[in-house]
Formats: C-alpha cells, structure tokens, sequence
C-alpha cells in the first residue's frame, strides 16, 4: 500500500490510500469479518476476564458452562451477539464493548465495595488506636495517682515507724532508768541490812565480851 504516488515523505493521498485498500480485499475482508464473530476467546480466558460478572457462580461451574452464564448474565445468548463454540466464545464486534461495560460496571462495585470496606476498616482502626490512647491515658493517670498515694502512704509508714521507735526508746530509757533506780534501792536496802546486823552482831559481841570479863573479874 502506497500513501502517495510522488514518493515524498509526509505525504499522504487519502483516496488513492483507500482504493489500494479496496483493490487489495483487505477492506472486503474486514467487512466479512466484522460481519461474522472477530472477538475470540478459549474459555479460560473470557471467563477469567469476566466471572466476576456473575458471582458465588463461578465458583461452581467452569468452562463452557460458566461461559455460558457470564452470556445469560450479560443478555448476550442470542447469535446477533455471540456463540458458544466447543473450544472458545465467539463475539460480534458490537458485542464486544457491551461485555466489557457490564464488566467495568461490576469492577466499579466492587471497588466501591472494597473502597467502604476499607475506609471502614481504617476508621475502626482510628477508633480503637482512640481508644487506646485514652485508655493508655487513664492508666497512666491512676498509675500517677497510685504512685502519689504510695508515697504518701510510705511516707506516713515511714513516720508512724520513727514515732513508734522513738516512743519505744522513751519506754527504754525509762524502764532502764527505772530499773537502775530499783537497783540501786535494794542495793542501798540491802547494804543497810547487812550494816546493821553487822552492828547487831558486834553489839552482841561487845556485850558477851562484857559479860564474860565481869564474871571472871569476880
């Protein structure tokens, strides 16, 4: 095919161009073509491209038989559309962008569906990080509020204990003293006793003492 017939560039005879073409029956074969089914697609691959056009039932048949609802689905089982071969579908021209709508139509639910999904997802996520933080908060707040009343309580232990020892030492000096002082009186007491009976026994002696030199001096 010759864009011109001067065999100059940037150049271009648009009706010589489209009689080459029709000259050529390449513009009869694309006519025929389009007439029949140029969309061809095995199996496999039109139902992964278009199962998600009909759900929980593409989990359940496959092959012809999936095709076969993806085309139920989409109103497309009359041969103007498409046909079911034994190995591929077989789509009209004009088909072919009906197909695909649907299925950007069931894309962008889904999307959409995922989109609330997640936004829900991210704002339960925010509300419990929320919550967490407070939660975290309160705890840290009580834990202050322990810790003071701890100390305060530690603290006022700390004193009950130093009053109760230095009472305790009172009590100790006190009964130490008292002690010394009762030992002190009986020992007193006691030396007094001895003193005087020792007095007595000497005034006894002295007196036998007496007794005898009278009796011999007589």
């Amino acid at each position: 095919i010759k864009p011109h017939p001067a065999k100059k560039p940037k150049m271009f005879d648009g009706v010589q161009t489209m009689n080459q073409l029709e000259s050529s029956g390449v513009l009869g074969t694309v006519k025929i073509r389009k007439a029949g089914y140029p969309i061809r697609m095995s199996f496999d691959k039109f139902n992964r491209r278009y199962q998600i056009i009909v759900g929980d039932v593409a989990t359940k048949k496959k092959g012809a038989d999936l095709s076969r609802e993806v085309l139920k689905a989409v109103q497309m089982t009359d041969k103007k559309y498409a046909q079911v071969g034994k190995t591929k579908i077989f789509m009209k021209s004009e088909a072919f962008p009906m197909i695909e709508r649907r299925r950007n139509e069931f894309l962008l639910k889904h999307a959409q569906k995922l989109q609330r999904t997640g936004r829900g997802l991210l704002d339960r996520v925010r509300a419990n990080a929320q919550r967490c933080h407070r939660a975290q908060e309160r705890l840290g707040s009580l834990l202050a509020f322990e810790y003071k009343e701890y100390m305060k309580r530690s603290a006022a232990e700390r004193e009950e204990r130093a009053r109760l020892r230095r009472e305790a030492e009172i009590k100790f000096r006190g009964l130490r003293q008292e002690c010394e002082s009762q030992a002190e009186t009986t020992l007193r007491s006691t030396f007094d006793e001895w003193q005087q009976g020792f007095s007595a026994i000497a005034a006894d002696r002295d007196r036998v003492v007496a007794e005898e030199r009278a009796r011999l001096e007589r």
